[in-house]
């Protein structure tokens, strides 16, 4: 036998003993820290898919991104800018603080300043315009300006983002109270409140997504714009006059109030309001509303805060024409902000909510903005436009919405894809015409039969079994209705989806409606 056997042995024995306490350790360690000390060996993560556990983390990851927002921890909120960056949005620079806000410019604020916000959306935040060019810093410099180096200061902050909704905005000020501190907030309603919130991509762009703030989340209804499957019809829409297309298209049906689904929103936005006031002076602050310009949604939403306590309000615009807004963007540009926060400055002033001394006047090239310079309105005044803009809506509304010849298409609620196809639900709302509903709709390409159930007003009516390949008609009696005068909400709800590719872009979509109407 050779001398090499025994140490073999040896060095065999050693092993065991190695593998049997490493055993042992791995036992204990499992039992008493609830993890395995093999576990990092086995799950080596690929190269830069590091996890970014913190906050801060996921702000830095954000950096890196083309998109100029950030995932906000909040799902009411949805979205805020990339934090402490310099970012361009509208051809414009912004810098933006810790919060994910518009930085304020300037020097410090002083410590016994009073803390003023101006809450809302792209016209809050200052859309195509630079840091000093926005409201909240015109608004200071007013006050500023007025107070002569005496008094005490004010601080504005901006707290709005591009495509916020009133839920997005209230929320975020109330997430970071403890930062802010508000004790003076100025909203500024603006008709796209009464859209869902917007969710983000990857790459930090917003997205149409599904909203947990509303009643049922994968119905997205934003802003009616005409949508990108019009473009066939360019020519013939625009060689129509204007009287004549608005008539074919119908009535703005989100800000008309004349449905159920657009007085729900409306009811909303006007509870979220109240939660503010509330919330505000239960810490003692105070909320201004400024009435930025007179549309349908001013009167139908302020007609539901006519109610005490009251909030005031501060006209602003009666229109922001060409001469007022962004030489290619319906926003309103430096001039016109700059006017409205000598306003509002003006008004805190004369309300004693701010100390200030006497106005310095606005320069000659303000002429054309105090043109625009709205006057108050009594309650009465406002329940009477409010009304007439109800019977406008209700006189223009379209008892079929064909998606052939853009009939009725302002008359869709949501979700239609850019190209036409309609997303996990479609609700539009129609003229009652009739005792049938007429339907016709078309399966997308290469797929197999479904079902799509019809609602109206919120109502289950049938279920119907969409075919593959070419278009369906349907003709379904409709139910006795409580108020037959009223418009008719139809609300189709399809089995399944897929995401296509609409304009490079993923989006979900079920089936492609042809024609939705009302008929005897």
């Amino acid at each position: 036998m050779s001398h090499a056997a025994p140490a073999a042995s040896r060095w065999l024995l050693a092993l065991l003993v190695g593998a049997l306490t490493l055993l042992v350790a791995e036992g204990g360690a499992s039992l008493l820290l609830g993890r395995s000390l093999l576990r990092p060996a086995t799950r080596a993560a690929p190269a830069g898919s590091a996890p970014s556990p913190t906050d801060l983390d996921r702000r830095l990851a954000a950096l890196r991104n083309p998109g100029v927002y950030r995932v906000h921890p909040d799902p009411f909120v949805s979205y805020a800018l990339r934090s402490d960056e310099q970012l361009e949005i509208q051809g414009s620079p912004v810098h933006s603080d810790a919060l994910g806000l518009r930085v304020r410019p300037g020097p410090p604020a002083a410590a016994d300043a009073l803390r003023l916000v101006v809450l809302g959306d792209s016209v809050a935040f200052g859309y195509g315009l630079a840091d000093d060019e926005t409201l909240a810093c015109r608004i200071e410099q007013a006050v500023t300006a007025m107070q002569g180096g005496s008094g005490r200061p004010v601080v504005a902050r901006t707290v709005a983002m591009p495509g916020w909704n009133h839920r997005n905005a209230i929320q975020f000020l109330m997430d970071h109270a403890a930062e802010l501190d508000p004790q003076l907030v100025i909203y500024i309603p603006i008709g796209n409140d009464l859209c869902d919130s917007d969710g983000l991509w990857e790459t930090g762009h917003r997205r149409a997504a599904p909203d947990l703030a509303s009643p049922d989340p994968l119905l997205h209804v934003g802003t009616n714009v005409a949508w990108p499957f019009l473009r066939p019809l360019r020519d013939e829409l625009v060689g129509a006059g204007r009287a004549e297309l608005a008539a074919r298209m119908g009535p703005n049906i989100e800000t008309s109030d004349i449905s159920a689904e657009s007085r729900r929103r409306y009811d909303d936005n006007a509870a979220d309001i109240r939660r503010l006031q509330q919330w505000l002076g239960a810490r003692g602050g105070r909320l201004l509303l400024a009435r930025y310009d007179e549309t349908q949604y001013t009167w139908h939403l302020e007609r539901r805060l006519l109610d005490e306590p009251r909030i005031p309000v501060v006209p602003l615009f009666s229109g922001v024409d060409s001469e007022l807004s962004l030489p290619d963007d319906p926003h309103p540009n430096a001039l016109a902000v700059s006017a409205a926060g000598q306003w509002l400055a003006d008004d805190l002033v004369a309300r004693g909510w701010v100390e200030g001394g006497e106005r310095r006047p606005l320069p000659a090239a303000a002429e054309v903005a105090e043109r625009r310079h709205a006057r108050p309105r009594g309650d009465a005044e406002i329940l009477k436009l409010s009304d007439e803009r109800h019977a406008a809506a209700r006189a223009a509304l379209r008892p079929a919405v064909d998606w052939r010849d853009a009939t009725g298409i302002n008359q869709v609620f949501g979700t239609l894809n850019g190209d036409g196809t309609a997303g996990a639900r479609l609700l539009v709302a129609v003229a009652p015409a009739g005792g049938t509903l007429a339907l016709e709709l078309q399966s997308l390409p290469g797929q197999p039969p479904m079902t799509v159930a019809v609602e109206v007003d919120g109502r289950p009516l049938q279920t119907l079994t969409l075919p593959a390949g070419d278009g369906q008609q349907w003709r379904l009696p409709l139910p006795a209705r409580a108020q037959p005068d009223e418009a008719l909400e139809i609300k189709l709800i399809p089995e399944r989806w897929i995401v296509q590719d609409v304009g490079g872009s993923g989006v979900m979509a079920s089936f492609r409606p042809l024609r939705i109407a009302c008929e005897p």
